[in-house]
């Protein structure tokens, strides 16, 4: 498989050729993200002959730009596990008191994953292996990896409105070879990634593909140690180690909707969105780090950390993630890298419907927490060097830090301990 992409030329398409057992030589090309057309067959009295057309045919096309895919070629290779299964493990192993109702969350959780990034992407979701595929083949967490350190290339550029200079045009034309985007017939940079929230909204996407793809993949890898047995090697080596039950106690419901309610801002586009259900959850290495870790610490503040849907299902596997600083993802974290709270509702509600990255998401939650901030620092704006020394982390005042809203951040996810999961509509 071969591909061009050149942003310049309006250049977009692939190319593949393939030897049959009748020696004929089949040549299928196109616009990617098309199915292509196929060219009539090649026929050849040998197969010496056909290698020899199909190889100088790869030789004319490589000298005219096209290169070799780097990705998996598509395949119906049952190598995953079916989002059906997915949903099956999770059902399985999250500890509930509400089966019925926590199914039907879990399967809202992942069907809204695939569904955030099918609509923003070219991707095509595969029932049976549970991957995503380019129009040229999988998607995977190798190529995510490579796409994020193109889209840290690509900030740097649109930061400075570089849309028309070579090189931000073969960062792009590289990043779509992993990542196709619904950009029409005519390519352009400032068309693709305008400003600073379409590299966000990209980031969004790959946050969904990334924590999606992980999932499917670490099942995929116990059932293969499993062999036979990989139903049980599942079920003894859990992946969702975690219980979410519902909130009946109308006391407690009552208190999180008074801490919603009393700072949710008109100015932000989640203003009118309300409670729906509150769910209680326990992840169990979250409690136990904080409880060695972070409780000591003191000043335990109450938060919220806002999320869009198709992370809240690998949350509750993992707990919160802080990445590497290098990392293409931590855009736009102003106070360092560490994990964000607020407790003004709506700033973090803005996070979960989707609203800084450009999209509406239909499912929409919440998580709340235990933060221990233990001894803060007061920024005087984001340009500081962060954590400052000698404290354990920084409590950004909307208005004075220079941020619209509060931000408190941690930099050790141990500080951080999930309560609740509070679901809006």
């Amino acid at each position: 498989m071969l591909v061009k992409a050149d942003i310049g030329d309006n250049n977009n398409k692939f190319y593949r050729i393939s030897l049959h057992d009748d020696f004929s030589c089949q040549v299928v090309n196109g616009r990617i993200g098309g199915n292509g057309q196929n060219q009539p067959l090649k026929r050849f009295s040998s197969e010496h002959e056909a290698s020899r057309f199909m190889d100088s045919k790869i030789r004319e096309k490589l000298k005219g730009g096209y290169q070799t895919f780097q990705g998996i070629a598509q395949t119906k290779s049952k190598a995953g596990m079916s989002r059906l299964a997915l949903e099956m493990a999770a059902s399985e192993q999250i500890r509930t008191q509400h089966k019925d109702v926590v199914s039907d969350l879990i399967k809202r959780l992942v069907n809204a994953n695939v569904h955030s990034i099918l609509k923003n992407t070219d991707l095509a979701y595969d029932e049976d292996t549970g991957l995503f595929q380019t129009p040229l083949g999988i998607v995977t967490l190798e190529s995510i990896k490579d796409a994020r350190d193109l889209l840290n290339k690509l900030s740097v550029h649109i930061e400075a409105k570089d849309f028309d200079s070579d090189e931000v045009k073969a960062l792009l034309a590289s990043y779509l070879m992993l990542i196709p985007q619904k950009v029409g017939r005519k390519l352009s940079v400032a068309g693709v990634l305008p400003d600073g929230e379409a590299i966000q909204k990209q980031n969004g996407i790959l946050d969904d593909l990334e924590a999606s793809i992980g999932q499917v993949e670490e099942l995929r890898k116990k059932k293969a140690q499993g062999g036979d047995d990989a139903e049980a090697k599942i079920e003894v080596e859990k992946i969702f180690n975690c219980e979410i039950n519902v909130v009946e106690d109308k006391a407690v419901i009552r208190k999180i909707t008074d801490f919603f309610e009393s700072t949710r801002q008109k100015m932000h586009a989640s203003y009118g969105l309300a409670i729906k259900r509150v769910y209680e959850v326990n992840i169990d290495a979250m409690t136990k780090a904080f409880e060695e870790e972070g409780r000591p610490l003191g000043n335990i503040k109450f938060l919220w950390h806002g999320t869009r849907p198709g992370n809240v299902l690998s949350i509750l596997k993992s707990g919160f993630v802080i990445p590497p600083a290098s990392s293409p993802w931590v855009c736009g974290r102003l106070f360092g890298n560490g994990v964000y709270y607020s407790d003004q509702s709506t700033k973090s509600l803005n996070y979960a419907t989707g609203w800084w990255a450009g999209a509406r998401e239909k499912e929409v939650f919440m998580f709340l927490a235990d933060v221990a901030m233990g001894k803060e620092h007061i920024p005087r704006g984001p340009n500081e060097k962060l954590p400052a020394p000698g404290t354990d982390s920084t409590y950004a005042i909307g208005g004075k830090s220079g941020v619209l809203n509060n931000e408190y951040i941690v930099y050790k996810t141990s500080a951080g301990c999930i309560k609740y999961l509070v679901e809006f509509e």
